[in-house]
């Protein structure tokens, strides 16, 4: 068979190391029943030690996602007998416009968890497109830049735009640190294991206009880092009256967003959607 070439272009950075793709499926905790959604799964490498861990633990069954139709044949070929048999399917899709609501609206089971070396260029636009998704699922663990995975479980004690808008959804951690030579071809950036458990009730509140007031508000709030919260607020809504809801919430008028945890921003985002709709 001749060698298969990498395209840059769809961040095509294969997995190799043994132990890293046993982090990645232990990481999983992969149950009786369970489905797993595998995004690029290149040649397979990790496909095959989920297919094995599904077998195992009594799973349900793997989906895998391709958008390479190149790799489609190969994958056909290796997993001939998982997918004879239904314990794997492979699709050839483009991740981004394959609803994966519609695929689990038809399904008894939409118990599934995300486990994939997904393409770095894709990263933030996955992980909004699974947060957003009417069936989310309960644990999603990605390769990704470790610039990335840094950000999501805020590593430097300051809040960012995507380490709150994956607050809201689930707790992150990072598994493991993987430098470039365990890929073919290596990156040129260091990546991480990033694992996020999401919750159930994400929203955590009534108003089901909360989830969209709680995004808004946090992008609006961190927009300008540079800027002091107030200042980001008063020019995304001027007509409020921001200085009323900081003292109501006790924060500073000073105050920079990065500088607030978690829990300040829902009471914050709960108190303006409030307000605004008195």
């Amino acid at each position: 068979m001749a060698k298969f070439e990498h395209k840059k272009s769809l961040g095509q950075n294969f997995l190799k190391t043994e132990s890293i793709l046993d982090i990645i499926v232990d990481g999983g905790n992969i149950g009786p029943g369970d489905i797993v959604l595998e995004i690029g799964p290149g040649e397979g490498a990790l496909t095959a030690k989920l297919i094995s861990k599904i077998e195992e633990r009594g799973g349900e069954k793997l989906i895998c996602i391709e958008k390479d139709h190149r790799l489609i044949p190969i994958l056909s070929e290796k997993f001939s007998r998982e997918t004879g048999s239904g314990v794997a399917e492979i699709l050839e899709k483009d991740i981004l416009k394959w609803s994966s609501d519609e695929y689990f609206e038809e399904r008894a089971n939409k118990n599934y968890k995300l486990i994939a070396n997904i393409p770095y260029y894709i990263t933030g636009a996955i992980l909004e497109k699974f947060f957003s998704a009417k069936y989310k699922p309960t644990i999603i663990i990605v390769m990704v830049q470790k610039e990335v995975a840094d950000r999501v479980v805020s590593r430097d004690g300051k809040q960012n735009i995507l380490g709150l808008c994956t607050k809201f959804y689930g707790d992150s951690e990072i598994l493991k640190i993987v430098k470039p030579g365990n890929f073919n071809p290596p990156p040129k950036v260091d990546s991480a294991v990033l694992k996020i458990t999401l919750r159930n009730d994400v929203t955590r509140v009534t108003d089901p206009r909360f989830e969209k007031t709680y995004l808004s508000v946090v992008k609006k709030g961190l927009a300008h880092k540079r800027k002091k919260l107030s200042s980001n607020l008063r020019d995304a809504d001027e007509n409020y009256n921001w200085p009323e809801l900081f003292t109501l919430l006790d924060i500073d008028l000073n105050a920079r967003g990065e500088d607030l945890p978690f829990e300040v921003w829902m009471k914050m985002s709960e108190e303006y959607l409030k307000n605004k709709t008195n």
